[in-house]
Parts: structure tokens; sequence; C-alpha cells
């Protein structure tokens, strides 16, 4: 049986948002600008900090990953300055 609350959230706790995001995807067959918005609006409105997070958008608070078309990390910016690894990303699944 469907559960539609299953498909509408994203947790973990210990891999990482990017896993979840590809699994997510994978699993579901979900556009991948909805598995992005469930990853990063639903998290701030549940905190009710939505007002200042979880989406682009002018003065909004927003730490930036540029995605690969496999959804692997490709670029990290946060407070708006980009984070370059002395070593390249490594992510554990």
């Amino acid at each position: 049986m469907h559960d539609e609350r299953r498909a509408l959230a994203l947790a973990s706790s210990f891999k990482g948002m990017d896993h979840m995001v590809r699994t997510f995807h994978d699993m579901t067959g979900r556009p991948i600008w909805e598995v992005i918005r469930i990853a990063s609006l639903t998290p701030a409105t549940i905190a009710g900090r939505d007002r200042d997070l979880g989406r682009l958008d002018i003065g909004k608070i927003a730490d930036i990953l540029l995605l690969s078309p496999t959804l692997e990390i490709n670029r990290v910016f946060v407070e708006g300055m980009e984070i370059v690894p002395s070593a390249p990303l490594s992510i554990v699944s």
C-alpha cells in the first residue's frame, strides 16, 4: 500500500542529504525540482523557519550545493563563499 506521507519526507541519521536526495529521486521517480524542494523547504517549514530558509530568494539565508546530472556534489557555497576542499570531496554511501 502506498503511504503518501512517506513520499513527502526525507530523513536519515547517518547518510548525507545528497545521498537521501539521490535515493528518494531514484526510488520515487519524482521530478528533481520536487525532491530538492522536499529536502530544503519542507524542513524549514516544519522548523518554522521558512521565512528565511528553504529556498533561493532575495533576503533569504542560503547555502548552495551545485549538483552534477547524476546528483553528485560538484561545488559548495556557504554564506556566499565557495568552499574549496583541500582534497576531492568523497561521499560515504
